[in-house]
């Protein structure tokens, strides 16, 4: 399969050496599917020629690299809840309404940070919530091999 990447590459400053981060990113999905670090050395070293230098690669999010990113946004009835206990049960609510709201539509998933301005509102006295949500489809712009 042959997708649009977008690829990064950026210098990491923690620990005693510092590395290099290279990360391959799918545009469609939105999702940084692979990265590999390596010391400023190994990363001089690869960039000048020498093959299979070392470093830590990690995956991920395979299953979505060559989909497409939908998003949407979900609103509910806020349940009684505290101050302390909210973004807990804006959550538990929210996976509540998304099963309720989107029955025919699977792979849906609800963001759960709840840190916008507008996560919360009040509406005919009563408390609501709002969230992202988005799934991954099948792309049509992706190309066999």
């Amino acid at each position: 399969m042959k997708i649009p990447i977008l690829v990064s590459i950026s210098k990491i400053y923690g620990g005693e050496e510092k590395e290099i981060k290279i990360s391959f990113s799918d545009d469609n999905s939105s999702i940084e599917f692979a990265s590999a670090r390596m010391s400023l050395v190994k990363f001089a070293e690869c960039i000048t020629g020498l093959s299979h230098c070392e470093g830590i690669g990690e995956v991920r999010g395979l299953d979505k690299v060559g989909k497409k990113m939908e998003h949407d946004e979900i609103i509910f009835e806020m349940p009684d809840h505290t101050y302390e206990n909210k973004k807990m049960i804006a959550k538990e609510a929210g996976n509540k309404a998304l099963k309720e709201q989107r029955t025919r539509d699977s792979g849906w998933v609800i963001s759960d940070s709840f840190n916008s301005q507008g996560s919360f509102f009040r509406k005919d006295n009563k408390e609501y919530a709002r969230a992202s949500i988005r799934r991954w489809v099948e792309n049509s712009n992706t190309e066999e091999e």
